[in-house]
């Protein structure tokens, strides 16, 4: 009787630390495609209107981004990468995803419009496979 319950009690575990897993991931898929959107609309304004980051942060909106702080911190004039670090307990994300971002965020501002275009564009190629992958993988839904 006791292994019966020590039985039901590692299952309930396994599931509880499933679902808590399955969430995290949800989370941080909803996150990175407030960041993809983010880029694509970064390339957008910056190719059409070569406007400056400080207007195009402040049209942009994403409901995971605005929850984690991240949006209001770039409107208050705090640069990507500096955001990314201030934000990074909140939003959670992997390393390697992390990194990517940080990397992303040290290439914008620094150059011309059309190499700001092509790092956007660089940016999204890996984010359309990142988020391919995470489709295969059962992650968004």
């Amino acid at each position: 009787m006791i292994r019966l319950i020590g039985l039901g009690l590692i299952a309930a575990a396994a599931a509880g630390y499933g679902m808590l897993a399955a969430r995290s991931v949800k989370r941080e898929l909803r996150l990175f495609e407030g960041f993809y959107a983010l880029a694509g609309h970064l390339r957008l304004q910056i190719a059409c209107f070569n406007q400056p980051l400080s207007e195009i942060y402040r049209d942009f909106t994403d409901e995971a981004l605005e929850e984690a702080g991240f949006l209001g911190l770039l409107r208050a004039g705090i640069p990507f990468p500096e955001a990314l670090l201030k934000r990074r307990e909140a939003l959670g994300l992997r390393p390697e995803l992390f990194s990517l971002l940080f990397s992303f965020g040290q290439g914008l501002g620094v150059s011309y419009q059309a190499e700001q275009v092509r790092h956007c564009e660089a940016f999204l190629g890996e984010g359309e496979a990142r988020l391919e992958g995470a489709v295969l993988l059962g992650g968004r839904g």
